[in-house]
């Protein structure tokens, strides 16, 4: 599929050169280049962007492949020669993926190779058509990695293999935090193993993302996990042993749940008070009948 592009009209304040890469415009106030997809020519070569580094880059209006290869890429060239000693150290080096509203991304790892650099990455408001295997691997250490918006139609247990989301120290807000956020899981769950390469990621939110089915092993492998929020999805139950092994977890937020309150179910009610977890969250009852909205 190739790349179809549409008019996003943003207004800010920007500054932009004409020796920076065609559809890149630059806002110094956030050290921010924004490329737009509808007139960007490809690849983005680093070496075009002469009135900074390109430190955080967004790609807007984006609508079908980020590729390595013809015919419908490279997306990009040459980043590998960034020079991150110049860097401002009051923001974290970023990759924002933008779609236009209804947009489709088709994600090609191989075209974040020289992107190593970046501990902050973010994908908003796209139909995700799949996350392949190590679709991020080139990233590998990052503070924070968000899909917010949109939609994920297909992952598989080794999607996020090899990106290790941490808590960095030498970022301004350090985190650690794996999120999807208003981004509907269309199976209506997380592919099976699919957070078990990231035992240093110390915080998860699943918000909003349709998840009607939660395993016991979610948080399995999640030994530095400290807080997890599951807030206003579609399960009504989750499993015994859910949050067994996680001994660092310490705050627990489910809002919005519409929760099945036979006597089995609730269990985590108990296991959260004796293992001072915190859970914040309106326990409000859909079945049994008896107890709805109690």
């Amino acid at each position: 599929m190739g790349l179809h592009f549409r008019v996003l009209f943003v207004i800010s304040v920007l500054s932009s050169a004409s020796g920076d890469p065609t559809g890149c415009t630059y806002d110094a106030s956030t050290i921010l280049f924004t490329c737009n997809a509808r007139s960007w020519s490809l690849p983005l070569v680093f070496s075009d962007f002469t009135t900074a580094q390109p430190q955080r880059l967004m790609l807007k209006d984006v609508d079908g492949e980020i590729s390595s290869s013809a015919p419908n890429g490279p997306a990009f060239s040459g980043f590998s020669s960034i020079n991150t000693g110049t860097f401002d150290p009051d923001y974290a080096p970023a990759l924002y993926i933008m779609c236009y509203f209804g947009g489709q991304l088709i994600l090609d790892k191989e075209a974040f190779a020289d992107f190593s650099y970046v501990e902050e990455v973010k994908i908003l408001n796209c139909d995700i058509l799949s996350i392949p295997v190590e679709a991020f691997s080139y990233f590998g250490d990052v503070n924070l990695f968000h899909i917010e918006g949109g939609s994920i139609s297909n992952m598989v247990a080794d999607s996020f293999k090899d990106l290790n989301v941490n808590r960095m120290t030498t970022v301004p807000n350090p985190k650690g935090e794996f999120a999807i956020i208003n981004s509907e899981l269309t199976s209506g769950a997380m592919a099976f193993g699919a957070l078990f390469n990231m035992p240093n990621t110390e915080r998860v939110l699943i918000e909003n993302a349709h998840l009607s089915t939660v395993t016991s092993d979610m948080f399995y492998a999640l030994s530095k996990l400290n807080y997890a929020s599951l807030n206003y999805n579609t399960f009504t139950t989750i499993p015994n042993n859910m949050f067994a092994n996680v001994f660092g977890l310490a705050t627990v937020d489910m809002y919005g749940i519409s929760w099945d309150c036979s006597c089995d179910n609730l269990w985590f009610l108990d296991y959260l008070s004796e293992n001072n977890i915190t859970m914040n969250g309106d326990i409000v009852c859909s079945t049994p009948v008896d107890y709805e909205s109690k």
